[in-house]
């Protein structure tokens, strides 16, 4: 398997990973908050959740229309306004179901889509492949603090 389809591989399985993670849990720690100006495990899943749709933008935006403009968003302020609102079941369906379908475009790209780029108000131009990469990091890093949750 090659690094790239590797890494497509650790972005389908992000779903699966998310579920596990929160399914682990013991069920009083879903929505504690482990300190101060921290997220609860809850509160991390719908950012990851919420992070998707942009992501998902992002990268049809650069296959769609390379060089265009993508938005950066607050995610302390989503956290805060929609985490209370928001209904977890749906959101780890719409989760799984964005990374399943975004997985199947990916797949199906020539070689040349992968140097898209877009360019994003903080980091500039960013490659498809870029932003592949980066979605599986943040799961990663959010799956950890997850994890973390559940011996605090």
């Amino acid at each position: 398997m090659g690094e790239r389809e590797t890494v497509l591989a650790a972005y389908a399985a992000g779903a699966d990973r998310l579920r596990q993670a929160l399914d682990a849990l013991p069920s009083d720690r879903l929505a504690a908050r482990p300190g101060p100006e921290k997220w609860s495990a809850r509160e991390i899943a719908l950012h990851l959740c919420d992070s998707e749709i942009s992501m998902v933008f992002r990268m049809k935006r650069a296959i769609a229309e390379p060089g265009s403009p993508v938005p950066a968003f607050d995610q302390d302020r989503w956290v805060e306004a929609l985490a209370a609102h928001q209904d977890l079941r749906l959101a780890l369906a719409a989760f799984a179901a964005l990374r399943a379908e975004m997985t199947a475009v990916l797949r199906g790209l020539p070689p040349d889509a992968w140097q898209r780029t877009v360019i994003h108000p903080q980091a500039g131009a960013v490659s498809l492949e870029d932003w592949l990469r980066r979605a599986v990091r943040h799961t990663e890093n959010h799956l950890a603090q997850i994890r973390a949750c559940g011996g605090a």
